[in-house]
């Protein structure tokens, strides 16, 4: 093969020497393709792991929410199991309004109170995925019943003998 010497080349060139430019081409695509690759990796476990913890801070909000609910709720009971225990003749029906919301971090929920030994306010998300228990303490017989969020009455019933707590 001749080459001519005014073109920029020696008639000594081999075949390494003229491939030396094209591996270097190589070598710089194959290090951005590598760079893209391990960026995305890397952006892809970011996304991940903060979606878990968005996640983890929604339920820990949730949770509290319930709990505050419940605590507010359990307060109203016993409260009104004072009034009774105080003037038990005196009280033919009782009752403590309270508003609360009527969704928990955008979720619907349903509030228990439970009867027997313990009772207890339980508040559960609709789908079952998180609630809390609250016990209450009460000389007052309490009655079990099951209302949503928005506008509770906590009334005492004189004729049962019992709180309970339902939709105003």
């Amino acid at each position: 093969m001749a080459v001519s010497e005014g073109a920029g080349f020696s008639a000594t060139q081999t075949h390494a020497d003229s491939t030396a430019g094209n591996e270097r081409a190589v070598s710089t695509a194959l290090s951005y393709v590598l760079a893209l690759g391990i960026t995305t990796l890397l952006a892809t476990g970011l996304i991940l792991a903060g979606g878990e913890f968005v996640t983890d801070q929604r339920e820990r909000a949730i949770q509290t929410e319930l709990q505050i609910v419940g605590e507010q709720l359990a307060s109203d009971i016993e409260r009104l199991d004072r009034v009774v225990a105080a003037s038990p003749s005196r009280i033919d029906e009782g009752q403590i309004r309270r508003d609360i919301p009527d969704r928990i971090a955008g979720q619907p929920y349903v509030v228990e109170l439970t009867s027997g030994p313990d009772p207890a306010l339980e508040l559960r998300t609709k789908n079952r995925d998180m609630s809390i228990i609250v016990p209450i303490h009460s000389s007052t017989a309490i009655g079990p019943s099951v209302t949503v969020g928005g506008s509770v009455v906590v009334r005492y019933d004189d004729g049962d003998d019992e709180i309970e707590v339902d939709n105003a």
